[in-house]
């Protein structure tokens, strides 16, 4: 291994030269008097490419950073999410950024946000922690600029070091408190089940954000914070927090009801992103979900490849098979459907609709329509007449935000309503209501409401390289594919590109288990084992730090939106 005397030999050398000069000091260096390693993995090819790829590398015994604090994943995840915030702070104020041409100049690390995720920026491999970040490494036009490059090296990275990963300088009370607000969660959720719960809101979380684009806590003085119904109100006995208390919603049909604008939306908000754990201070900290949740939304125009949704779409004009269905451009109502099959096959449990993003047509059928046009003439069974047999059959739950319409009140269980951002229970209000109209006919309930399916490896023929980059993102919420682009921009418990590079990622990983008998859960079953037993590395090159773990549902839904795969059904 060289030491940083010979790492500042061959930066002083390079001075001037073409930019591929930079070539010559990838490697590993030792930071003698700091007590660091720097790793220079990957150089970029010029300085307007993706910036190159480095890792800082510390002996946790020497920092003085004990076991105890990653003892356990819940624990290991919440410190390495502490530091990579702590290193992303300390980058804006202890480092120059722009400087010179292109990236010229810029660190950066894969910075979390609001949720706290298993990412790569930060790994602990036994008595070593890594960082990885990104440098533009510095130049004028395609001349490289030593100055700068010296003082990136010698005088900035030395002290993001001393900064962030000195445990005599952090914070202890702040990094505790992520680590056990992490643990908290993760004990919750794995507990929900067996409390007959699919998902708890704790009295005093602050639910609002500040805009429908910033999923930050909303500063305004008039947020309401959240108080359960008495009647829904349970406590729990945490690690680390003790008991709390707030709403327990039970497994069954549970809507939300309200007036416009008074926080029905909000709170399904806050229960669909309770999937994932949150960062102290964010507010839905302890707002915890079941694991294997699924928002479900009309999504028109999506592809949909080999899927039976005669459960709920049937007799189509033309004679369109609906146990074998197959479009380019799938409708509201085909779309929603399509959603809420993959959802199962997935092995989700919790459904949850919001009735803004649903198709009209899928969610009601009032008996006036049905009069004017008669059941044998409508080849959709609309949700509200297999809700109940999704439940009572399947044990699936579903949560649904319903504003416009008191038909659902006979097949729910439970009914909240929002009034001026505080919950009320109306159940019986609800039930005393739903005697007096028409009764809703049950559907009969199917054999089945999904078929697994089988993918076809000679679908993904020439994206077996992951060095080819033919499956990259390119945004935050679309992937390409070859040369077909992939949209994930309805899966609203995506939370951040760096899911959906490792989604990216993770449809190439995933020829290792396609083998044609295969059903794709147990394909992304056993990618998922993978990441969590193996790490995110598993998935790319060595020293990439802008992964973060994603969800089965999240991958199983991009397979399920690349319009060039093919499918069969086992008894095919």
């Amino acid at each position: 291994m060289h030491n940083e005397d010979q790492l500042r030999h061959l930066i002083t050398s390079i001075d001037g030269k073409g930019y591929l000069s930079y070539k010559g000091i990838a490697g590993q260096y030792h930071y003698r008097q700091e007590g660091f390693v720097l790793a220079i993995d990957h150089i970029q090819s010029d300085p307007f490419a993706s910036p190159s790829r480095l890792r800082i590398i510390i002996d946790r015994k020497k920092f003085g950073f004990p076991s105890n604090l990653y003892s356990n994943r819940s624990r290991r995840i919440g410190f390495c999410d502490f530091l990579a915030r702590r290193f992303a702070k300390a980058i804006f104020h202890f480092t120059q950024g722009h400087r010179g041409s292109g990236k010229s100049g810029r660190i950066s690390i894969d910075s979390p946000q609001q949720e706290i995720l298993d990412r790569s920026a930060i790994i602990v491999d036994g008595d070593n922690i890594e960082v990885r970040f990104t440098v533009g490494l510095p130049a004028y036009g395609r001349r490289i600029a030593s100055q700068e490059a010296m003082a990136i090296f010698f005088d900035e990275i030395p002290i993001l070091v001393e900064e962030t990963l000195l445990y005599e300088n952090i914070d202890l009370a702040l990094l505790m408190e992520y680590i056990e607000v992490n643990e908290d969660a993760d004990y919750l959720r794995k507990h929900l089940k067996e409390m007959g719960l699919v998902s708890f809101v704790a009295n005093q979380s602050m639910l609002p954000r500040m805009s429908g684009k910033d999923d930050r806590p909303s500063d305004s003085e008039h947020v309401v914070p959240f108080v359960s119904p008495s009647s829904f109100e349970v406590s729990v006995d945490l690690p680390n927090a003790g008991k709390i208390w707030g709403m327990g919603i039970p497994e069954g049909v549970t809507l939300i009801v309200g007036g416009g604008f008074h926080g029905k939306s909000t709170l399904l908000r806050a229960i669909e992103l309770g999937v994932f754990n949150h960062r102290p201070g964010d507010g839905r900290e302890r707002v915890i979900t079941r694991p294997d949740a699924m928002k479900i939304k009309a999504e028109e125009g999506r592809p949909v490849q080999h899927v039976d949704i005669s459960a709920f779409i049937h007799h189509l004009p033309q004679r369109i098979n609906t146990e074998c269905f197959n479009t380019l451009n799938a409708s509201g109502s085909t779309s929603q459907a399509t959603n809420i099959v993959e959802a199962l096959e997935s092995g989700s449990d919790l459904l949850l609709l919001d009735e803004d993003s649903s198709a009209t047509n899928f969610m009601i059928r009032d008996a006036q329509m049905e009069r004017l046009v008669p059941r044998e003439k409508e080849p959709i069974t609309p949700f509200i007449q297999h809700v109940r047999n999704l439940y009572d059959g399947y044990g699936c739950s579903t949560i649904l935000v319903m504003g416009g319409s008191g038909d659902y009140f006979s097949q729910a269980d439970h009914v909240i309503c929002m009034d001026e951002y505080m919950a009320v229970d109306v159940s019986i209000q609800a039930h005393d209501i739903s005697q007096v109209g028409p009764a809703i006919v049950r559907a009969s309930a199917p054999k089945t409401f999904f078929t697994p399916r089988i993918p076809a490896p000679l679908s993904f023929e020439g994206f077996k390289h992951k060095g080819s980059r033919k499956v990259k993102p390119i945004s935050r919420t679309k992937l390409l594919f070859g040369s077909e682009e992939v949209d994930l921009t309805s899966l609203d418990q995506m939370v951040c590109e760096s899911q959906l590079r490792s989604i990216s990622d993770g449809l190439v990983y995933a020829m290792k288990y396609m083998d044609g008998n295969r059903t794709l859960n147990e394909i992304v079953d056993l990618i998922v084992h993978d990441l969590e037993h193996q790490g995110l590395n598993i998935l790319g090159p060595q020293g990439i730090g802008s992964y973060a773990m994603f969800r089965k549902q999240e991958l199983m839904a991009a397979f399920n939106r690349l319009g060039r795969i093919r499918y069969r059904f086992p008894s095919e």
